[in-house]
């Protein structure tokens, strides 16, 4: 996934942060992702964020890579329901 997103990234003239963001909110149902900046350089990025715009095939690379995808898979909030080591890192009961 991270080289697919790094091709594209470099096709755009950014990074891979800025494309999985931007990827993220081209979903049905998505209208904002929370971001960070630390520096400048980050804000800069942030705000490409909006403007990027995929061709089809971009978003069938990034399709194909996730198809192979081992998980985890199932609706959001799925892990919480486990009760191994990593469900106490997570907030539950927020839907």
């Amino acid at each position: 996934l991270l080289s697919t997103l790094n091709e594209i990234a470099i096709s755009h003239k950014t990074d891979i942060g800025t494309i999985a963001s931007a990827w993220v909110l081209n979903r049905p149902a998505v209208k904002a992702v929370i971001v960070g900046a630390r520096n400048i350089s980050h804000m800069d990025s942030n705000l490409k964020i909006p403007n990027i715009k995929f061709t089809e095939g971009e978003l069938l690379e990034i399709a194909e890579v996730l198809k192979k995808s081992k998980g985890p898979k199932g609706p959001v909030y799925h892990l919480e329901r486990y009760f191994d080591k990593h469900r106490n890192i997570m907030h539950t009961n927020n839907n």
